[in-house]
């Protein structure tokens, strides 16, 4: 987690991550609430049952050292960043996410950190060139009609002519414009470890 500052959250986290077998979580040990009541609760006990729960000083050295060690660093994030999608309809605003490195094979093989971002700011735009994926959950509700919307932007005029990625980009024009981090947390490491172990995401009984 970084910059995760709702204690609610992050404690909802932990109970989301403890339920679904991850191995371990780390907060910076600024920019995050202390691992106190608060955070307990939310877990519904979860933090005293997870024992890998660490603090970090220095955020991009941790992604570092997990490198060096054949880790692939990958972030989760409430839409696409701009240069990872075809025919985008307005450029990159971060320099650092230049450096993003693609990668579109399956994911397996290696173990993996997932980041997740402050709930209002994202991912810090100084951890975008140390990310080997980039991972989004596409938006899926209805596109608002034009006169619902406060601006003309290319992202919105693309959406309104039926353009998803562009609906995607546009989606902080929309009122729901995201999914709570802990909900986005267990739909991405639900598909995330299911992809490493080859297992599905969901059991369905016939």
């Amino acid at each position: 987690m970084d910059g995760i500052m709702d204690p609610q959250n992050v404690g909802s986290i932990i109970r989301t991550a403890h339920y679904l077998g991850v191995d371990g979580i780390t907060l910076p040990m600024r920019d995050s609430p202390p691992l106190g009541g608060t955070v307990s609760k939310a877990s519904a006990g979860a933090l005293e049952l997870m024992r890998n729960v660490f603090h970090v000083r220095n955020a991009a050295k941790f992604l570092h050292d997990c490198q060096a060690n054949g880790w692939e660093i990958a972030a989760g994030g409430k839409r696409p960043l701009p240069d990872l999608v075809e025919d985008a309809p307005r450029p990159i605003r971060s320099k650092a996410a230049k450096g993003l490195v693609r990668k579109t094979g399956p994911i397996g093989g290696r173990p993996t950190v997932l980041i997740l971002g402050n709930e209002h700011k994202g991912l810090r735009p100084s951890l975008l060139p140390l990310i080997d994926r980039y991972l989004w959950i596409p938006y899926g509700g209805p596109i608002l009609p034009m006169a619902l919307r406060s601006d003309t932007t290319p992202s919105v005029a693309g959406a309104e002519n039926g353009d998803r990625a562009a609906a995607n980009l546009a989606q902080e024009e929309d009122p729901i414009e995201s999914l709570n981090v802990n909900v986005a947390t267990g739909i991405l490491v639900s598909h995330l470890l299911a992809a490493m172990e080859g297992k599905p995401s969901i059991v369905l009984d016939s």
